[in-house]
This record gives C-alpha cells, structure tokens and sequence, in this order.
C-alpha cells in the first residue's frame, strides 16, 4: 500500500479514504474477510508507519466519508511538500487491521 504526504493535505487524499482495491482483491483471493473499519485502519498506517518519517507535521482525524486524517492547516504546506511516501505491503496491513480490530 502506498502512503504519501501529499495525502494528508487533502480531501481526497489516501484513495479518498477507501480501501484500495488490490487490497480487497488480495483479500478475496487468501480467503479473508474484508469486513474491516478500514478508516481506523488508514489512519493506524498513517500514524505507525508514514507520521514518523514526517516530524514537521501535525495532524487530526475527522469522521468523514472521504480521507479521515489530515494535516492542520499550521502544517498543511510542509506536508504536500515533503514528498515522502512508504510502502506497506499487504501482510502488514492485514496485521494492522487485526491490531485495530482487537
């Protein structure tokens, strides 16, 4: 899974909070369940594996339909800039997803 800095600075950021479909896809064909809270899911990646590679920025978590964790405003532009981005593979956010659910 790929997270970006870029999506915290935004609405629509993350795949506009969804699930990515190669995730789901990978999940179907290992025989798991995709039954998930996938926003607490996102927003547990975020903070575990992409915030740290990110000290400058400081964000919050908002109950929407779309992105539900952003940048603040004080830290917007330092986020869309930064670049920094991280790859998670599929059995890790599958760990993660047990974690949040637990």
């Amino acid at each position: 899974m790929f997270l970006d800095a870029e999506s915290l600075a935004s609405k629509w950021g993350f795949q506009d909070g969804d699930m990515p479909e190669e995730f789901y896809e990978w999940l179907i064909a290992a025989g798991i369940s995709t039954e998930m809270d996938w926003h607490r899911v996102l927003v547990q990646l975020v903070r575990d594996r992409l915030l740290p590679l990110l000290p400058d920025v400081q964000v919050y978590e908002i109950e929407t339909s779309h992105n539900p964790i952003r940048a603040t405003q004080e830290t917007w532009d330092s986020a869309y800039a930064s670049g920094v981005s991280v790859i998670v593979d599929w059995a890790d956010v599958l760990a993660t997803a047990r974690e949040v659910s637990a």
